[in-house]
């Protein structure tokens, strides 16, 4: 019962989705007040479809630009990790990190966490792993959040694997026509801060 990765705000948005009765222990609080435990970008542009998955340029835009942030306010790559349900939008999201030269690494590899890479995957191949800052990209704007309400472990393991701060990259009001997502969305709107990037 005893939780030391994340801090408060974040892992309050997995007891409540998860009911969890845990103890959260008093963690070093983030170093860099610029960047709080819990932020959104607001992303409002339509997924398309890419074979049996979804992609959405918009938030891979959105994604490139809160790395860039984060790594003007002192972090470093290995302190970040990129997460999304869809593989489609993973391959994009490698294809724009290679793109911008940014050293990431795709998967849980042990040896490879440990060096100066962005991790990027999709949530099941992260269970297990964490990073500083997670970068959540949701994917879906046009239709509802399905695949993310199927099974409360998808959305709980994806912000229980940041211990600083959880970035949400999507559409909020998408969020809102799911029951577990809703909960995100209110922790969102409630305890977390909106990023304005040029």
């Amino acid at each position: 019962k005893d939780h030391f990765r994340c801090l408060g705000n974040i892992i309050n948005v997995c007891i409540d989705l998860c009911d969890y009765d845990l103890n959260v222990q008093n963690l070093t609080p983030i170093e860099n007040h610029k960047l709080s435990q819990l932020q959104f970008l607001s992303i409002n542009v339509p997924e398309i479809r890419y074979g049996s998955s979804w992609v959405n340029h918009g938030e891979i835009k959105g994604i490139v630009a809160v790395i860039r942030y984060c790594l003007g306010l002192g972090f470093h790559y290995n302190d970040i990790a990129v997460l999304t349900p869809f593989r489609g939008q993973l391959s994009f999201i490698n294809t724009a990190l290679k793109k911008e030269r940014f050293p990431f690494f795709s998967g849980t590899d042990p040896g490879i966490l440990g060096q100066q890479n962005i991790i990027t995957g999709t949530v099941h191949r992260f269970q297990g792993g964490e990073r500083k800052i997670i970068i959540f990209s949701s994917v879906i704007n046009n239709g509802e959040p399905g695949f993310l309400n199927s099974r409360v472990n998808l959305l709980n393991v994806a912000v229980s694997r940041a211990m600083e701060s959880f970035i949400f990259v999507g559409s909020l009001e998408t969020l809102s026509k799911g029951s577990f997502t809703e909960v995100l969305k209110d922790h969102l709107i409630r305890k977390g801060q909106q990023l304005t990037l040029a």
